[in-house]
């Protein structure tokens, strides 16, 4: 997992015209390359840096991120998790993990599809869910930090013919 341009180890969300982040996945083909798997599930945890920027309450959270699908033109498409069922997808703060939690497998699978004709490109773009109304921000764990960092976890099944 890479964060566009750097490995920080804090990222920032923020509504209105704030902030967002890009991520990439660059290892991902060539992890499976050569591989055919199933993905069972892929689930993205961005931990809350709240030790250095503690003074954010968790009140003035977003009640959601979004993640969307990097188009090639720059535009932005809902992730396939999205689409199918929006509970199901995630987003929210999860209090217990001091992280937002996304769910993922559907994204990644299509991804990995070698028949996929409209192959999405793996970079996603995540923002605050409500960010044209609401000002509420978050500081983020990145992949250069020491500890708690920004990870994707998937189980996947591998095919044998």
């Amino acid at each position: 997992l890479d964060v566009e341009g750097s490995n920080d180890s804090v990222l920032f969300i923020e509504g209105l015209a704030g902030v967002s982040v890009k991520l990439k996945f660059p290892q991902i083909d060539t992890y499976l390359q050569n591989r055919k798997v199933a993905i069972n599930k892929a689930t993205l945890i961005v931990p809350v840096e709240s030790i250095s920027f503690g003074n954010i309450p968790e009140s003035n959270y977003p009640d959601r991120l979004m993640l969307f699908q990097l188009k090639e033109n720059g535009d932005y498409n809902y992730v396939y998790d999205f689409r199918l069922n929006d509970p199901y997808f995630g987003g929210t703060y999860d209090k217990v993990k001091k992280a937002f939690v996304f769910n993922l497998g559907l994204h990644l699978q299509s991804y990995l599809n070698p028949l996929n004709t409209n192959k999405p490109i793996s970079d996603l773009v995540m923002v605050s869910y409500a960010s044209n109304d609401s000002p509420n921000r978050v500081v983020l764990k990145g992949v250069g930090g020491k500890s708690s960092k920004i990870k994707l976890l998937v189980t996947y099944t591998e095919i044998k013919q």
